[in-house]
């Protein structure tokens, strides 16, 4: 009773950030899906890189999907605990990733998710073309596990192409589960990768160190905003990023990745 309480409490103060701050992103960088046009969203994207858009998805869908990712994982730990995982798909298993075309949700095209216009037309400008959607996914943060972390990275380097990352939680996150964590700026610039090659994990491949990443931005720059269910992070490919991460985090998370091309 009172561990949920005190639970209640970190959100509430994490939502509540001063409106004076110096670098307040929950005020600069926000935008809502129901009120404000596509002209807001395409404006922070310049000067920023990246938008926190309330408002964005149905909850209750959102939870649909949740529900059945949730079936999935049961279902994949079944399979390892009877050693019944197929050889091409054990790095998928122990990184917790389901690709959105591994399950489906009864009237929900997870192939081609619907995202809000406002969105689909910041990612037309920003492409220059009619967005499409590429290799995205579900994927989950148990607190504890390190090598589920993903280190800095940026998308464009991994895929090779322009993008824009429209990145959801399934769970509420960045409080007592973790979160994103995103470097704002107005820059679009490619970092130089401190990753192996012989990685086979292609983020691990693309990992930017994080002295390099505060060098660049400044420790400033580095925001990992707290999100509700419904909420979503659009970010361009060149923003780094990474999982967020604290020792007090106890709970999972889990999130979706959905990138336009």
């Amino acid at each position: 009773m009172l561990q949920d309480l005190l639970r209640t409490l970190r959100t509430l103060a994490t939502f509540r950030q001063p409106a004076g701050s110096a670098h307040d992103y929950e005020r600069k960088c926000v935008v809502d899906a129901q009120t404000d046009d596509v002209q807001v969203l395409k404006r922070i994207l310049s000067a920023y890189n990246v938008a926190k858009v309330k408002n964005c998805f149905s909850p209750e869908l959102l939870d649909r999907i949740r529900l059945a990712a949730t079936e999935k994982y049961r279902a994949r730990e079944a399979g390892i605990k009877s050693g019944n995982v197929p050889e091409a798909a054990k790095l998928r298993y122990r990184r917790r990733t389901i690709l959105l075309n591994e399950f489906n949700v009864s009237e929900i095209n997870m192939t081609s998710f619907v995202v809000p216009e406002l969105i689909l037309e910041a990612a037309r400008e920003y492409l220059g073309k009619d967005p499409t959607q590429a290799i995205s996914a579900v994927r989950a943060i148990v607190p504890g596990l390190d090598d589920q972390r993903l280190p800095f990275h940026q998308d464009q380097t991994i895929l090779q192409s322009p993008l824009l990352n429209i990145w959801f939680p399934l769970t509420p996150c960045g409080v007592t589960a973790p979160g994103l964590e995103v470097a704002v700026t107005s820059e679009r610039k490619i970092l130089e990768v401190a990753g192996s090659q012989d990685d086979e994990i292609p983020v691990e491949r693309a990992r930017i160190d994080e002295k390099l990443v505060s060098g660049v931005f400044g420790a400033e720059a580095l925001w990992h905003p707290a999100m509700r269910v419904g909420e979503a992070l659009v970010f361009t490919g060149t923003t780094a990023h990474r999982t967020f991460v604290t020792p007090e985090m106890t709970d999972t998370r889990m999130s979706i990745e959905l990138r336009l091309v």
